[in-house]
């Protein structure tokens, strides 16, 4: 018998070779209920600071469990797809693109 060539370990998908990509897979397609909770919450006139907060609760944590192992080892192409979502939760509660001074204020 072949042994596995990926393994789940406390929810992280783990690659003999140590590629990421089921695991990103999987966080990037996790938050999509969520996020579309958010648009709901959105349109029921929920303040944005309300918003943020569902997003660091509900959707951020989903995006950087565990990421102190595999955040080093995704490929730009991976880090794209979880920016994606970030930039996509932001235009949702703050109605502009305000991703990149963002990205400057956390450095």
């Amino acid at each position: 018998m072949a042994p596995k060539d990926d393994t789940t370990l406390l929810s992280v998908f783990v690659n003999r070779s140590l590629k990421w990509d089921e695991h990103v897979s999987s966080i990037c397609n996790k938050p999509t209920s969520r996020i579309h909770f958010l648009k709901q919450l959105k349109r029921s006139s929920v303040g944005p600071d309300d918003l943020f907060h569902f997003y660091a609760t509900m959707i951020r944590p989903i995006l950087e469990y565990a990421c102190p192992v595999w955040h080093s080892g995704l490929t730009v192409q991976r880090r794209n797809c979880i920016e994606a979502i970030q930039k996509r939760v932001f235009r949702i509660i703050f109605d502009t693109s305000i991703w990149s001074s963002i990205c400057i204020e956390s450095t």
